[in-house]
């Protein structure tokens, strides 16, 4: 063990505000979104975001878009903001948007997902083809052979596939 002696007490002093500021800065999260989104939704962990997002996706959202009156909402998940919709208009407006990247958010938010293009991928298939380019690979993994390939007999029983 050190010698007490030898412990400069300015030191001591300085690391535990270094260590507190560290700890405060981690579990702080400004929860902000810009002014024209969604209304944010109460309840966010630091660091998590939307805790409901990981254990009880569905139920929340369905939830958060009966609650909203405009049936959209924002939340984050992690550090990342997302903006909820529901209601035809708003599918209509998030899938045939050219401002919105429908692979970019969906690598942002799902760990092992394939990655977005570069930007000189990007330019290659720009806007609207690259989210078309995105929904035609999804739609290739989300066939009804691949689905039932997945699923365990019972399951395509109910589902008719």
């Amino acid at each position: 063990m050190p010698h007490p002696e030898l412990i400069n007490p300015w030191f001591v002093a300085a690391a535990l505000v270094t260590v507190a500021v560290g700890i405060l800065s981690v579990f702080y999260k400004d929860f902000s979104v810009p002014e024209k989104a969604p209304k944010l939704v109460s309840g966010l962990w630091p660091i998590l975001g939307a805790r409901q997002f990981f254990n009880a996706r569905w139920d929340w959202h369905q939830a958060m878009g009966h609650a909203s009156s405009t049936g959209n909402w924002s939340y984050y998940v992690g550090s990342k903001p997302v903006i909820g919709v529901s209601g035809d208009a708003s599918r209509k407006v998030f899938f045939s948007s050219n401002k919105l990247n429908l692979g970019a958010g969906y690598q942002g938010l799902f760990a092992g997902s394939p990655e977005a293009p570069s930007k000189e991928e990007d330019k290659l298939l720009k806007g609207q083809e690259a989210d078309a380019h995105f929904a035609k690979r999804l739609l290739h993994v989300t066939r009804r052979e691949k689905l039932a390939e997945g699923m365990s007999p019972q399951i395509c029983r109910k589902m008719h596939i």
